[in-house]
């Protein structure tokens, strides 16, 4: 009976000891077998490295615990001391944790010296969101109906250093100079296609006490209006719960001047949007001087990847013409009207002509037209 109790507690101990070895980075693994030196250490130090190598699944396979596809306390941990305590007895007071997880004590399991923090990882806090989801990307154009002289175009990318926080890392051009106190921040909404489509500022008022995008602001801001830079915060929220929401920037007056989705999808080249000068028509000889700029910027929409924003800045029209037409054409030249050709879209993905009542302008007193309107 003895020896069958003594049998029990040593499977018992092992099926403990294979958890807790399960969970843990493999010590020899490293990203090429030629470099020993990156191994899962080295992933660990830089975010953007971990966000990156550990979608590779020889990476998230040796490096579990760095790669957050798992986090569990050491259950054969236990200090005597002159308190004896295990990590379930650290969990049960989170201020009891925050005194022992920094201190290195010695494990009775195996006699070594070690932080408790590393034997008690998801009590203590140190466990990192799993890489399984991807960064969230978005760009950011002209923030609808501002009628600044700014054009701002960027782009911006959010990934999580762990379970709290995030990084928010951002390119932008078309700020204006040298702008001291421009903010950025995720917003409630999940469209860009009006003014209040964004809503207002993003943040679990159930889990944080006051606003954290109230001093997020831009940093590096040139005199050339371009801007480059990172946060790093928490707004309350994870990694889902962020995605498809808008980001908006906002000028040292607090005016709203570009704004953005950002999502999981595949990015867009955020800094190259379409655009080109509009003059008459080949062979037209009325009398209306058309001339302007359209520009086509494709908005990363999360379940729409082909939709667009196409906007226009035109004069030479007649006066107040309403609902007239505007397209985009299958020709690539407009030296001759047989250049032109017809409507451009895809008859396999959209069965009818789709440039038809809504993609149209509207012209002032004066023959001007200025506006924009989604497409896809």
């Amino acid at each position: 009976m003895r020896k069958q109790l003594l049998v029990c507690l040593n499977v018992l101990l092992l099926r403990l000891q294979t958890t807790s070895a399960a969970c843990a980075d493999n010590s020899t693994f490293t990203v090429k077998k030629k470099r020993p030196g990156r191994n899962c250490n080295w992933v660990k130090r830089d975010e953007s490295r971990r966000q990156g190598f550990c979608q590779i699944p020889k990476v998230s396979k040796g490096c579990p615990f760095t790669c957050g596809t798992c986090c569990e306390d050491d259950k054969t941990f236990i200090h005597k001391g002159d308190t004896h305590f295990d990590c379930k007895w650290l969990a049960l007071d989170e201020k009891r944790a925050n005194t022992w997880c920094p201190e290195t004590l010695k494990d009775e399991a195996d006699g070594s010296n070690v932080k408790v923090e590393k034997k008690c990882p998801k009590t203590c806090g140190l466990c990192s969101d799993e890489v399984s989801s991807k960064p969230l990307k978005g760009c950011l154009s002209s923030y609808p109906e501002y009628d600044g002289d700014l054009e701002v175009l960027g782009r911006v990318k959010v990934w999580y250093k762990n379970h709290k926080k995030f990084t928010l890392k951002y390119k932008f051009k078309g700020l204006g100079a040298d702008c001291v106190g421009c903010e950025i921040s995720i917003h409630k909404g999940t469209s860009c296609e009006t003014s209040d489509g964004p809503s207002r500022k993003y943040w679990n008022r159930k889990v944080l006490s006051e606003d954290p995008w109230n001093s997020q602001l831009i940093q590096y801001n040139s005199s050339d209006g371009s801007a480059l830079g990172s946060l790093i915060l928490s707004n309350g929220y994870s990694n889902d719960e962020n995605n498809g929401h808008t980001v908006v920037v906002r000028d040292a007056g607090n005016v709203r001047i570009a704004c953005g989705v950002i999502s999981d999808a595949r990015s867009a080249n955020c800094f190259s949007p379409l655009s080109g000068c509009m003059t008459s028509y080949p062979a037209y000889d009325g009398d209306l001087e058309v001339s302007g700029r359209v520009k086509v910027e494709y908005t990363k929409h999360k379940y729409k990847p082909n939709r667009f924003k196409f906007t226009y800045d035109l004069k030479g029209f007649e006066a107040d013409c309403v609902d007239c037409g505007i397209h985009i054409h299958e020709g690539t030249s407009c030296a001759t009207v047989d250049e032109v050709l017809d409507h451009y879209w895809d008859p396999v993905l959209i069965p009818e002509d789709p440039w038809n009542e809504d993609t149209v302008y509207t012209s002032s007193s004066d023959g001007s037209a200025s506006g924009s309107f989604f497409f896809e």
